[in-house]
């Protein structure tokens, strides 16, 4: 494990792998209107600097379900998205003062013994001079704006299709965690496990205010490259993608 925050720069190789048919043609930057552009270091700044540790138990249910809880993360780890586990001299030495978020789980609906755990950045709820405050109050999600494809865009676009058009649906797998964090960013982001036991999470993650915007930009982008490809029409709901397909004739 590495021993600064130089090391850490270098602890998770990434490798990229192209998957574009050879059917699709070149995406020139000319092609794509882009519907705004963010900057780098606005996404960068998400969280807040910490500059005195703080890491408050997580919730009761978390011993309830222990091992639908260690499960997750260790596949979190396995995944490469957590590095730990670790104690907190050594989560110091690595990262400086951080804040974790308190942890809980839940049953997914209408899919018994799956569980999901859920993390309150949103905590401590009120002002106390005596704990850092919470990480999403320092965070306007006014500034991570996207497009969502509502309910009503979905229903005025179906009603002027033309007879015959297809229609699918495709699901993103673990949407926000598919974004890693800039490294910045980490101490803000550490979970704790047990009593003296934490990682640190290097992916976006749900319960953060800026999540939704932020995927929701990636997946704008997205949707730019396909109807350069002239795929569409096309909108998504947050990892839902929504792709119609109309007949040549038309």
């Amino acid at each position: 494990m590495p021993s600064s925050r130089e090391g850490l720069n270098h602890a998770l190789p990434i490798t990229l792998r192209s998957g574009v048919s050879s059917s699709m043609k070149p995406v020139s930057s000319k092609s794509i209107q882009i519907s705004s552009v963010d900057s780098p270091m606005a996404l960068l700044s998400t969280f807040p600097p910490i500059s005195r540790s703080q890491h408050p138990p997580n919730k009761s249910s978390i011993e309830q379900f222990r091992p639908h809880f260690d499960q997750i993360i260790s596949s979190e780890i396995s995944k490469s998205r957590y590095i730990g586990p670790m104690s907190s001299n050594t989560l110091l030495a690595l990262i400086g003062p951080s804040q974790s978020s308190p942890f809980s789980i839940i049953e997914k609906p209408g899919k018994p013994g799956k569980y999901r755990i859920i993390q309150n950045f949103s905590f401590p709820h009120s002002f106390s001079t005596i704990s850092n405050p919470s990480i999403n109050s320092f965070i306007n999600s006014n500034k991570f704006p996207c497009t969502w494809g509502t309910f009503a865009i979905l229903c005025t676009i179906i009603s002027f299709l033309p007879p015959g058009s297809q229609a699918a649906v495709r699901d993103v797998a673990e949407a926000y965690r598919t974004i890693p964090l800039h490294h910045s960013q980490w101490p803000a982001g550490v979970v704790q496990l047990d009593e003296d036991n934490y990682c640190i999470d290097m992916c976006l993650a749900f319960g953060a205010w800026p999540s939704g915007g932020i995927y929701g930009r990636l997946n704008d982008a997205g949707a730019d490259i396909f109807r350069s490809q002239g795929l569409g029409p096309l909108i998504h709901w947050v990892d839902d993608n929504f792709l119609i397909r109309v007949l040549v004739q038309h």
